[in-house]
């Protein structure tokens, strides 16, 4: 899976039904940090997640539910995992200015509140009911998914505020903080098959370079050389396996001059050579 694929950027679903569900199974998946503006719905099917929103770490295991808000730094590291997810922008339920409804949503994605973000299996029968509906409507056999989905969303919203999982927000250092760091992931997305410097993206964060590589790596758990060449390799690897393209073609569209040194990078984060990943994996 493309890492661009989780970028804010993304158009999620159909211009009518804009919501994208999933089940992730790519072992070779890497949840690098990224963010977007659409709220995200996470649950562990099997396996272990361990996921960092905003720094705050969770161990997600089987049946574990994650609410990832609009805006939120997120990443994983997974071990055997299976998870499924389901992204939405939840503007879509508050269509009309003038629905009372938006006085329940529109706070949420001023991130003027927050709610539980973690949900340990069997601690919420509730909440994983509604969660586990939630993504059966997405289930191709279902004529009325569209209805589903929108009738669990709005129970969901119900049980969160109902059930005490709701929290306002102070504006702190810490929230400017991942402002700073969202406008230089998006940067670096926009930009990351051009030649990209520390000098560039230390300028960009208003910070000298040695600074700047302990603010990203705080945030990110890597530095910033190693996340562009993340994204680059899954993007590298994409090109491969759906465009069909060469071991050449793929290094110099992701921002590659060197062949030797792209392959390298690549068996590096990939485990085998580009033209043995291409194979493997058809």
């Amino acid at each position: 899976m493309q890492y661009s694929e989780l970028n804010e950027k993304k158009i999620f679903g159909t211009s009518d039904f804009p919501i994208e569900c999933r089940v992730m199974k790519d072992p070779d998946f890497d949840m690098m940090p990224h963010w977007h503006k659409e709220f995200e719905i996470l649950r562990v099917e099997s396996g272990v997640l361990y996921l960092s929103i905003d720094q705050r770490s969770y161990k997600m295991e089987t049946g574990d539910i994650a609410f990832i808000e609009s805006g939120s730094l997120h990443s994983g590291i997974l071990e055997n995992c299976v998870f499924t997810y389901a992204v939405f922008d939840l503007s879509m339920l508050c269509r009309r200015k003038s629905d009372a409804i938006n006085k329940f949503i529109e706070p949420i994605m001023c991130r003027k509140i927050s709610f539980c973000e973690f949900f340990k299996t069997g601690k919420n029968t509730n909440i994983e009911s509604i969660v586990d509906r939630l993504f059966s409507a997405f289930d191709n056999s279902n004529d009325f998914g569209v209805l589903d989905f929108y009738a669990e969303a709005f129970n969901l919203l119900r049980a969160l505020y109902s059930g005490g999982y709701i929290k306002k927000i102070k504006n702190t250092k810490y929230e400017h903080q991942l402002a700073k760091i969202a406008d230089i992931i998006d940067f670096i997305e926009e930009h990351y098959r051009e030649p990209l410097t520390l000098s560039t993206l230390s300028k960009k964060a208003g910070m000298n370079e040695k600074y700047f590589c302990r603010f990203f790596k705080e945030f990110t758990n890597i530095t910033p050389i190693d996340y562009i060449n993340r994204l680059r390799i899954e993007n590298a690897a994409h090109s491969l396996l759906e465009s069909g393209a060469t071991v050449t073609e793929a290094a110099l569209d992701n921002g590659f001059n060197d062949i030797s040194y792209f392959s390298k990078t690549f068996k590096k984060y990939k485990g085998v050579s580009p033209k043995k990943y291409s194979k493997i994996n058809i």
